[in-house]
């Protein structure tokens, strides 16, 4: 399962939203994934002006499932707060627990309790997680990581990849390595300043990355 990371790098735009789905829709991706963002998060970065809009919210939900549905794109989201799994759950497929959260209960639980799949990125195997039937996705949480520092035998052993690293190879190497599900960001530009653009390939880069996946 490819999975591209919309997180905040739409910035709002859903003009910007249209043209990142189509191209991921044409180059075969099979999901996309947003971040419902606490206010916490959100008061981080008062300059950045755009940033309280690229979350996933009540009140924009319905215009990013229609969008997504346009292109049938499969989409799910990031809570980074339990109260938005109340309202996320009649739009989302599944589930994924960044790894700053992969040990608040809470979140997990309330995720856990709606019967979907419950992806945690971590950077270790959590036996509690395990006997639950979470799938644990391998993350080294470096924005972004060096190639050198990745442990792809990790792999092996768990459910799949989240990259933040800005060698392509990482991601083909997480496939020879049998990972199921493999994620990574994207942008529309980058040049422009947004928070996961550090980490993000651009289009061209997706094209060519799912060229060498297929």
């Amino acid at each position: 399962m490819i999975v591209t990371e919309i997180a905040t790098n739409w910035m709002g735009d859903f003009e910007i939203l249209d043209d990142m789905l189509k191209v991921c829709s044409d180059c075969g991706v099979d999901a996309v994934k947003f971040q419902a963002l606490s206010k916490e998060l959100i008061d981080r970065h008062p300059e950045l002006k755009w940033y309280c809009n690229a979350s996933v919210t009540e009140d924009n939900v319905e215009r990013i499932d229609t969008v997504c549905k346009h292109y049938d794109m499969e989409w799910f989201c990031t809570p980074c707060y339990p109260e938005a799994v109340d309202w996320l759950d009649e739009w989302v497929t599944k589930w994924k627990i960044r790894h700053a959260d992969r040990n608040n209960t809470e979140l997990i639980d309330k995720c856990q309790d709606t019967g979907k799949t419950v992806y945690v990125s971590t950077d270790r195997l959590d036996d509690i997680l395990i006997s639950r039937g979470i799938k644990q996705i391998y993350c080294i949480p470096q924005y972004p990581t060096d190639y050198g520092s990745i442990n792809f035998e990790m792999i092996k052993s768990m459910d799949g990849y989240s990259n933040h690293c800005m060698n392509p190879l990482a991601i083909l190497k997480a496939k020879r390595m049998g990972a199921d599900y493999i994620e990574f960001h994207i942008t529309p530009d980058s040049s422009r300043f947004a928070i996961d653009n550090k980490v993000s390939y651009n289009f061209g880069q997706l094209e060519e990355i799912m060229k060498w996946i297929k």
